[in-house]
């Protein structure tokens, strides 16, 4: 009998250990000290006698891991474990500016997901309304998605499309050559 109590309060002690100390070797130790206490207790005082055993240690196994749960943050030995500091402020989630209607540039290639590039600071994850974008065009945020948000390729600002135009073209090509009857050949 003395055995048994000794591998059960072994058990049970090496099990609260393990609520303390990571790892699992303590808790498999004293898992292993109450199913050979059970397995003694079986084999000298008969099958009753070790079930009754096995369900007593168990409800009282369960009662002490859940007083332990409860008074884990308040026990002096324990107290260091915990993180006992209180943040300053709010724990709601941060609220998101609407972005939509930004115009951003790309830095990846979006086909269909990648990132963007807002206001030459901000690196946003994007992802492609319709076809693939590629790195460096400009876009336009057009709604969020998840944490995302989903972008359009090649619209101009139209505030800043309507002061851009110029005379010049927009093909990137050089400017024609004057015409040669325009600069005063006289040749008849």
């Amino acid at each position: 009998m003395t055995t048994i109590l000794i591998l059960t309060v072994a058990g049970v002690a090496a099990l609260l250990i393990e609520l303390v100390v990571p790892g699992g070797i303590v808790g498999i130790a004293g898992g292993i000290c109450l199913v050979v206490a059970a397995v003694l207790c079986h084999y000298e005082y008969g099958f009753w006698a070790g079930f009754a055993y096995s369900v007593v240690v168990g409800c009282i196994g369960l009662g002490l891991i859940g007083w332990w749960m409860r008074q884990f943050h308040r026990l002096p030995f324990t107290r260091g474990l915990i993180l006992q500091e209180r943040s300053a402020g709010s724990a709601s989630a941060p609220a998101f500016i609407d972005l939509t209607g930004e115009t951003a540039v790309a830095l990846t290639d979006l086909s269909p997901s990648g990132r963007v590039l807002l206001h030459g600071a901000e690196k946003l994850d994007a992802v492609a309304e319709s076809h693939a974008i590629a790195r460096g065009e400009t876009v336009r945020l057009i709604r969020r998605s998840g944490p995302a948000w989903v972008v359009r390729a090649g619209e101009p600002d139209p505030i800043r499309s309507e002061t851009a135009d110029s005379p010049r073209s927009h093909t990137g090509s050089a400017p024609a050559p004057p015409d040669a009857s325009a600069a005063g050949d006289t040749r008849s």
